[in-house]
């Protein structure tokens, strides 16, 4: 065996089979989870070492191991509100810091019949619309920015009802098992169809050799840096039915790779068999990406992921395909003249200004089908994706106050494709961000800490989108059509009272759709309101 094996073989054993006996299974906590933003506030505050962001969720166990490093660094000269902060994290995830404290615990059958239950009522004026289909390409999704980020909840334009339950079992250290059904029933405003269904938000099985993690069934994951979604994988859509296997904390590799410094990989296979209504029945979705940390101060990642196979799909050879689902042998050879998969490659930064209480720069460029070899300036124009942000997660020496901006830029190819004509997408929800392709987006945020319990929000976009006419080969624009355009505000009011077992969840938005499905004069006013309890048990 080549030194170079040897080297790689001990750094994926140092990520994953050879670092430690005390690792525990644990379940995902939802990216959704206010818990997220609690956590990025103690980073700020230097209680957590820097984690990466950029692959994401984290587990339960996770996130006792941030409150218990934070508990650790916590002095009196820290506000009240950071140490509020992390006392609610104890007590959120005190049974896990009790597995940490006595390991022997990991060991017992622990079942959790109900869990937590929540339940929600949501009414809406939001009509929805199908992304346009271009000759070069198409994709089965919808334009709704006001149901967009719910991990495929699927309300409707009237209103919704919903009860959700949550179920967990842990059968030893190694193992555990997690189940989040829905039940949801619906009253359509006008012609709108109802949508009375019981669905499985996550229904997965966890198993852990030392630090290797492994997932198989649905569940959700978020590939990116953007303040809500990455342009690959975001809450957006459901989870994958799938198999994964990823290092469950990060680590430093061994030998030449040490310069990567804390590094995380994850590699999945998923089906879309219980998607009915693709394009090719049965493809399959493979993905892989690796983050990590060469600074405490810069997180950097790529990923590669892409749809293929299915009844009727274009066929390839063995290596062929080898050499489609390989990053690196992908971007130097040029497009084939058939495409037997779909494919989008993404790259991405976070950066933490030092000395400036957390501030953060980040960004993200995804390309969709590579090809830069043969067209490189198509392929930054027209087939790629970006988003630029800044977030200051402390603009109060309290840390109560919080503020994001973030710019979005799609091409017209962005998860569109000629022959897998679903698209990146999955029941009609993009797997990346609602903007969906060709369009220019800018969205801002802020939240307020009011009060240790009670906590104001209020995110605003404007997004334009357009539907210019091309030719199949994407030379000449064929037609210049109005652009949709719409302004968006959503406020929020989340109510988390201290050693109390519920949350309480309340928001209402509107916005200006401007030329509506790209008809100038058509214009919407649409509006939301929702109320969202929680209970833990």
């Amino acid at each position: 065996m080549s030194k170079l094996s040897r080297g790689i073989l001990a750094a994926c054993c140092a990520l994953g089979l050879a670092s430690g006996a005390a690792a525990q299974a644990s379940v995902n906590l939802s990216t959704l989870d206010p818990a997220y933003r609690d956590l990025e506030k103690l980073v700020a505050a230097r209680l957590v070492d820097p984690t990466i962001v950029g692959q994401r969720p984290y587990s339960r166990i996770d996130f006792a191991r941030f409150a218990r490093q934070a508990r650790s660094r916590l002095t009196p000269a820290h506000s009240a509100h950071i140490q509020s902060t992390v006392t609610r994290l104890e007590e959120r995830f005190a049974e896990e810091l009790a597995i940490l404290a006595q390991p022997l615990l990991a060991e017992q059958v622990a079942f959790r019949p109900l869990d937590e239950l929540s339940a929600e009522v949501l009414a809406a004026k939001n009509p929805e619309r199908l992304v346009p289909e271009q000759p070069f390409g198409r994709i089965d999704a919808v334009i709704s920015p006001l149901f967009g980020y719910r991990e495929g909840r699927r309300p409707i334009d009237g209103t919704t009802a919903a009860l959700e339950t949550v179920h967990r079992l842990r059968l030893a250290r190694q193992l555990v098992v997690y189940l989040q059904p829905r039940f949801q029933i619906t009253e359509g405003r006008g012609n709108t169809p109802e949508l009375n269904e019981v669905s499985i938000q996550e229904a997965y099985g966890a198993l852990l050799f030392g630090n290797l993690s492994i997932q198989l069934g649905r569940a959700n994951m978020v590939w990116g840096q953007g303040r809500h979604a990455g342009l690959t994988i975001s809450p957006n859509a459901r989870g994958f039915d799938m198999v994964s296997v990823s290092n469950q904390q990060p680590r430093v590799p061994p030998w030449i790779f040490r310069f990567l410094g804390p590094t995380k990989g994850t590699l999945f296979f998923a089906t879309l068999v219980a998607d009915r209504e693709r394009h090719f029945l049965n493809s399959y979705v493979l993905g892989y990406k690796v983050s990590f940390l060469p600074a405490s101060w810069l997180e950097l990642g790529g990923s590669l992921m892409l749809e293929s196979g299915g009844e009727g799909a274009p066929g390839a050879g063995f290596f062929d395909r080898l050499a489609d689902h390989t990053f690196f042998v992908s971007i130097l050879r040029p497009e084939s003249e058939q495409q037997f998969s779909n494919k989008i490659a993404g790259i991405e930064f976070r950066a933490t200004i030092p000395g400036a209480a957390g501030l953060q720069l980040y960004g993200e460029g995804a390309l969709d089908d590579l090809s830069p070899i043969r067209n490189p300036g198509k392929s930054i124009t027209q087939d790629s994706g970006w988003l630029i942000g800044v977030y200051a997660p402390r603009l109060d020496r309290a840390g109560r106050l919080d503020l994001s901006f973030e710019y979005q830029f799609s091409g017209l190819t962005l998860y569109r494709h000629g022959q897998f004509q679903t698209g990146l997408a999955v029941d009609r929800h993009f797997f990346g961000n609602i903007l969906g392709p060709e369009g220019r987006a800018g969205y801002a945020e802020v939240h307020w800490d009011a009060t240790t319990d009670n906590t104001f929000g209020l995110e605003t976009a404007y997004e334009g989108r357009s539907k210019d006419l091309y030719t199949p080969d994407r030379r000449a624009k064929l037609e210049r059509r109005p652009q949709e355009r719409r302004y968006r505000g959503v406020a929020s009011w989340t109510y988390r009272p201290l050693a109390r077992p519920y949350q309480l969840t309340t928001l209402a938005g509107y916005e200006r759709v401007n030329s509506f499905d790209f008809q100038a004069g058509e214009s919407r006013d649409n509006f939301i309101g929702q109320v969202r309890l929680e209970w833990r048990f």
